[in-house]
């Protein structure tokens, strides 16, 4: 759960990057996608947060 709140924390931190690619709407979109119960989180919620993130920056996910 510690790992999730982190997660959010730079989600939330994009917001104040001064050359982002990424919209408000994808930021709270993100941020919706997983929800606010890290103890009922399901891996779904966690990959839709993670593709949502990925689409304006469009990171090799298999390199992680």
């Amino acid at each position: 759960r510690h790992v999730l709140s982190e997660g959010v924390g730079f989600i939330h931190s994009l917001k104040y990057t001064n050359d982002k690619l990424i919209s408000m709407t994808q930021i709270n979109d993100a941020l919706n996608a997983l929800g606010t119960n890290f103890y009922a989180i399901t891996l779904p919620q966690i990959n839709n947060a993670i593709s949502i993130i990925n689409q304006p920056y469009g990171f090799d996910l298999n390199a992680f």
